[in-house]
């Protein structure tokens, strides 16, 4: 009897350490998606507009490689944009509202706009930027506030520098 009580409790330790274990690896992995540094982000910098902070990067897209076969300007996704809107004075994180993105060529070109979802304290994104020139992304939102806000991001990719 007394073997069975050890043994079901080194077993309920074994599995109490592994969710714990899987809680802190859930933890650092949403901490790094919101992060700029996370490996692969480019920073796009931080704007700020009527008292609410934008800080934005891109994260690059893999590609399937079913896209090698389709022609060079296809609309398949080549990067993520991700956005953290916070409010200056309070630093409280705001999730409510609308955002959307649009990209601007230097030829002046817009390109149809891509609605931006809330989740997990980031809005987030997929856009097709193209690979030889700058590029202008303009983010309009309407928070919870009710107020517009217009942001606008610059890429520029190695192979036009």
């Amino acid at each position: 009897m007394r073997q069975i009580l050890l043994a079901l409790l080194f077993f309920s330790l074994a599995i109490i350490q592994n969710s714990s274990a899987a809680d802190s690896a859930d933890f650092n992995s949403v901490s790094q998606e919101k992060s700029p540094s996370a490996r692969g982000a480019l920073s796009l910098g931080r704007e700020v507009r009527r008292g609410v902070i934008a800080d934005a990067w891109l994260d690059p897209v893999e590609r399937p490689s079913v896209s090698t076969a389709l022609s060079p300007d296809d609309n398949l996704a080549t990067h993520r944009i991700r956005i953290i809107f916070t409010i200056e004075k309070t630093g409280e994180t705001v999730l409510e509202g609308q955002a959307a993105a649009r990209i601007y060529t230097g030829t002046g070109q817009a390109t149809d706009t891509v609605r931006l979802e809330g989740e997990n304290e980031v809005w987030s994104g997929f856009l097709h930027l193209p690979d030889t020139q700058e590029t202008m992304i303009k983010v309009g939102t309407k928070l919870t506030d009710g107020k517009k806000r217009i942001y606008r991001f610059f890429y520029q990719p190695s192979s036009a520098r």
